[in-house]
């Protein structure tokens, strides 16, 4: 195999001593943007669950287009949820798609008039485009948030 191959040691950069341990790569990780939350959400008229994973996927999709970068998002933004119908759990990693899961009891059609979510936020660019207000904003309820 012809080229340059780099067995990656996470804390000190390249093994094969090439590269800068405290180089532009160091300072993009110790520069992300981590924050989420944890909020339960009470309904003023049942919905059902599939309904509530959907609000949660427009906030997760909002966040998403905050962070992105010329379409681009550089990170994870994720949700699991818990409610009576059961649970799931919700992902965007790219613009316009957001990605799911659900856990074997779920009944989307199943009524829910409280549920619990908790929401994680990584990226890599853009690091000031979320905040932990946004978060409230976006998913609201009794809770507490952490950045």
């Amino acid at each position: 195999m012809n080229g340059h191959v780099h067995e990656e040691d996470h804390s000190r950069g390249p093994v094969c001593g090439s590269g800068d341990p405290g180089g532009p790569a160091r300072r993009l990780l110790d520069g992300a943007l981590e924050c989420g939350g944890k909020w339960t959400v009470r309904l003023p008229e049942p919905a059902t669950a599939g309904e509530v994973a959907g609000r949660v996927a427009v906030g997760l999709a909002a966040v998403a287009q905050r962070l992105a970068v010329d379409g681009v998002v550089a990170g994870h933004v994720t949700a699991q949820i818990r409610c009576g119908a059961g649970s799931a759990a919700l992902s965007v990693t790219r613009l316009g798609t957001v990605d799911g899961a659900c856990g074997v009891g779920w009944q989307p059609d199943g009524l829910v008039r409280r549920y619990d979510v908790a929401v994680k936020v990584v990226s890599l660019l853009n690091t000031r485009a979320v905040t932990q207000a946004v978060l409230d904003g976006l998913f609201g309820g009794e809770g507490e948030g952490k950045a």
